[in-house]
């Protein structure tokens, strides 16, 4: 199966229809370890200027793996990406994940570097340790589940321990987050 996957990931004449980019892409998000042809299909579908960029990065965030979160990673700090597609995924797939261990570490790379604005490192902390839907989403949206903070492992809470410990002490995030992180971060215990 993952031979005739990574095939579809590099055939042009199956992906010229985006109704197959779509299935295949929800297939994918399953496949792990990633192979580098499904990788490089990612990497394309996640152009800024890709027609199935907004379930491609669900899809990426949900496949979760090492190679996946690397792609992400590289993904949410693209100066070419729209911030406030940015925002949304944080906003949504994220939040989703916010207890995957993979993603925590590249969400702590992305916080504690440059690439990413102020604005966006708030909306990835408020993403990892809040949830305000009635601020964050339009009435009657398909609103995202944030994850039960009980199942996560023990090393998700140990980078949400590290993440939320360093961010509490950065002078750009504003006060009441800084709050609401230090809140969270006893709850880990």
């Amino acid at each position: 199966a993952r031979r005739t996957l990574d095939f579809l990931a590099e055939n042009r004449l199956f992906l010229d229809d985006l109704g197959r980019q779509d299935q295949l892409l929800r297939a994918v998000a399953q496949v792990r370890p990633v192979t580098p042809a499904i990788v490089r299909f990612f990497d394309e579908q996640t152009r800024p200027d890709a027609a199935n960029l907004h379930l491609a990065i669900a899809c990426l965030v949900t496949n979760g793996s090492k190679p996946a979160t690397d792609l992400i990673e590289k993904k949410l700090s693209d100066p070419g990406q729209e911030p406030e597609n940015v925002q949304g995924w944080m906003r949504d797939s994220i939040l989703s994940h916010r207890n995957d261990a993979p993603l925590l570490e590249s969400c702590e790379t992305l916080l504690k570097g440059a690439a990413l604005s102020q604005t966006l490192k708030e909306t990835l902390v408020e993403a990892l340790f809040d949830y305000q839907p009635d601020r964050w989403y339009p009435p009657d949206s398909d609103l995202p589940q944030p994850p039960d903070r009980a199942l996560a492992s023990p090393a998700s809470r140990a980078t949400l321990r590290s993440i939320g410990q360093w961010v509490s002490q950065q002078n750009w995030l504003p006060i009441e987050l800084r709050n609401k992180v230090r809140e969270q971060v006893t709850k880990l215990n």
